[in-house]
């Protein structure tokens, strides 16, 4: 099932993008595999856009596969990772 990316920023669209990233299946695949380090990858892809594509993916199935422990994890990722780089520039791939 393609992801309703109209309810997202451009910014979510474009990180989703890069990554290759077109249905819901995909995202909870990609997310289970690499994990919001994965996104912070994409260019221009920090906190806050990681945190509104979990969403995104709560969104879409209630059953998801994404616990919420797992999202509390990958914010708490994110948070350590924003605090190393105050510019938010994105991990070099």
């Amino acid at each position: 099932m393609l992801l309703p990316v109209h309810t997202v920023s451009i910014r979510a669209q474009n990180v989703l993008f890069h990554l290759g990233i077109k249905t819901a299946e995909g995202l909870r695949a990609y997310w289970t595999k690499h994990g919001p380090e994965g996104m912070l990858k994409a260019p221009n892809c920090g906190r806050k856009t990681v945190n509104e594509i979990a969403e995104l993916i709560d969104m879409r199935d209630p059953a998801t596969p994404i616990t919420r422990a797992e999202y509390e994890r990958a914010k708490m990722v994110v948070a350590i990772y924003e605090e190393q780089n105050p510019d938010n520039s994105p991990i070099p791939l």
